[in-house]
Formats: C-alpha cells, structure tokens, sequence
C-alpha cells in the first residue's frame, strides 16, 4: 500500500518523485497548510507577473497581492484536489487517524 500525507510545501518534480497519484499512490492526502504547486510561489510570480510588478507604481505590493493570490487560488491544496492529486485535506489533528483508516482500508486491496 503506498499511502502520500503533504505536511508542507510540494513543488513540480519534487511532488511527482515523492508519491503522486499518477505514479500509482493508493491514497494522498494532504494538511489544510500545505502547499502544492508547480513551481516555488515566489519563483512562479516573478516568471509570470515580472514585468507587471516592475511597472508597478508599487511594485513590493504588487508582487505581495500577486503571490497572495497565486497562494490562495494556485499552491492550496484545494488546487490540487481539484485536479485530482489528492483524495482530501485534513487538519492536522486527524492525521493519525486518517493514515490509519487508510492502511485498514487497502488491507483488503493487497490481501493483508
């Protein structure tokens, strides 16, 4: 059984090598807090809105609302369920539950 929990921040290559639903991960799950993405939230900013913050009349904000946005709608885990790399969020509190419900439950899937 190979069961993904993402506590932190996941980026592009990292994610995918680590346990990805596409490499065959029987359940992924990840923390209310963590962050999924293809790229650094900082790094994907910069590469995508570069010349608008620095047209900006205030480009340390720009870049400050930019990134708060990229982080809500972009690198949450909502973001990857949606795109179905995860099987849900879950709080912190209901981590040890939750891996264990799910090692019961693929019990019967490898004949355990």
């Amino acid at each position: 059984p190979k069961v993904t929990v993402i506590t932190g921040e996941t980026y592009g290559a990292a994610y995918t090598l680590l346990g990805a639903k596409s490499l065959g991960v029987d359940v992924a799950l990840a923390l209310d807090c963590a962050a999924v993405a293809a790229m650094n939230v900082e790094a994907a900013v910069q590469f995508t809105n570069g010349k608008k913050i620095a047209q900006a009349k205030d480009p340390a904000k720009e870049k400050a609302e930019l990134t708060e946005k990229y982080n809500d709608v972009l690198a949450s885990p909502l973001a990857a369920a949606r795109a179905g790399e995860l099987d849900d969020i879950i709080a912190y509190e209901e981590l040890r539950q939750r891996i264990t419900s799910a090692f019961e439950l693929l019990t019967a899937k490898y004949g355990g």
